[in-house]
């Protein structure tokens, strides 16, 4: 009986290790396919632009200057289009284009027109300095990024230089340019 023992024995430990292999090899599986749906996962949010079939989401203010504001959150647009582009598809806006420049000098937004020294004037947030700095460039030259925030400003600057700008949101932090 002594050998029949000792088979016990033995199927007893190769039964164990059996099921500790099965398992290790199944804690690896779930290992490897947890790296790849993650990897998978960040693949997919650098490739695609956004979650809404390849729609940018911005969020845009205007500052009418008169203690009125607008927001226009969440607009979801083509990947190729510029400030502009969103501002006229989300309010009435008065602009030459000159095509010397290739660019529009807004005049005009939703009846809220230049006049003197008061202008508008075109802003970006910027969240790695959490504030407003004043656009070096016109809103054509702005090429949307997803889950941008800009904004449209009328005021009467003391100077053309944006240093002397108030920012869009009254007390908000005003940098002078974006950190990048």
């Amino acid at each position: 009986m002594a050998s029949f023992g000792s088979y016990v024995l033995k199927s007893a430990k190769s039964s164990a290790r059996t099921r500790f292999f099965y398992i290790g090899l199944i804690v690896v599986i779930a290992l490897v396919l947890a790296g790849q749906l993650g990897a998978y996962i960040q693949l997919e949010g650098f490739f695609r632009t956004s979650s809404n079939g390849g729609y940018l989401t911005i969020d845009t203010l205007i500052n009418y200057g008169n203690g009125t504001s607008r927001w226009a959150n969440k607009t979801h647009v083509p990947p190729s289009w510029n400030f502009y582009d969103l501002t006229a598809n989300i309010s009435k806006v008065e602009a030459t284009y000159t095509s010397v420049l290739n660019e529009h000098f807004i005049q005009g937004i939703d009846g809220v027109r230049g006049s003197g020294r008061s202008y508008w004037t075109l802003w970006t947030f910027c969240d790695a300095g959490r504030g407003w700095a004043a656009s070096p460039v016109g809103a054509d030259l702005i090429r949307l990024k997803n889950r941008m925030v800009l904004a449209w400003y009328f005021q009467a600057p003391p100077t053309s230089d944006p240093s002397t700008w108030q920012p869009p949101v009254p007390s908000a932090t005003k940098l002078s340019s974006c950190p990048r």
